[in-house]
C-alpha cells in the first residue's frame, strides 16, 4: 500500500513538472462530469476536467479546471474500441460512480482498477453496476 501511495505521488509530480514539455506527445483529452465520482481511494466533484494519459507511463492524471482537485491513477492499457468517439465510462452502484474506463481516439483504452474500495461499496459492488458514457474531447491546439 505504501509503494502504491509513493508511485501514485511520484506520478502526479512528474506529470505536473514535465506535462508542459511534452503535451503534444501526451493523449490530452476533456469531459464535463455531471456528478461528484470516485477514482481509487479519492473522490472528485462534478466540474469540467481535464485527462491525461501516460504522462508517466502507466499513470492518468484527471485534474478539476475550476478548483485544480486532482488525483492520480496507475491505469492498465486494453483495447477493441475501433471507430468510436472518446469516451470515460464510470461504474455506478447505488449513488457512487466509480470511474472505469477511459477510452481514447483510435480504440485504445485505459481500465482503473478498483482499490481501496470501503465496506459500504464492497457490498454494493456485488450487484451488476450501471454504466454510465460520458464523451470526451480532444482539446484545440493553443
Amino acid at each position: 500500500m505504501t509503494r502504491l501511495l509513493f508511485t501514485l505521488t511520484t506520478a502526479a509530480l512528474l506529470g505536473s513538472v514535465i506535462a508542459p514539455t511534452v503535451e503534444g506527445q501526451t493523449n490530452r483529452l476533456e469531459t464535463s462530469i455531471p456528478f461528484d465520482f470516485q477514482v481509487g481511494a479519492k473522490t472528485l466533484p462534478a466540474g469540467e476536467y481535464d485527462v491525461r494519459l501516460d504522462v508517466v507511463p502507466g499513470t492518468m492524471i484527471l485534474r478539476n479546471k475550476k478548483n485544480y482537485d486532482s488525483a492520480a491513477v496507475i491505469i492498465q492499457r486494453t483495447y477493441g474500441r475501433q471507430n468510436k468517439p472518446p469516451v470515460v465510462i464510470f461504474e455506478r452502484f447505488g449513488d457512487r460512480h466509480l470511474l472505469s474506463t477511459v477510452w481514447n481516439v483510435g480504440g485504445q483504452g485505459y481500465k482503473v482498477p478498483k482499490l481501496n474500495i470501503d465496506k459500504e461499496l464492497a457490498k454494493l459492488m456485488r450487484q451488476k453496476p450501471e454504466l454510465s458514457e460520458i464523451a470526451l474531447t480532444v482539446p484545440a491546439k493553443r
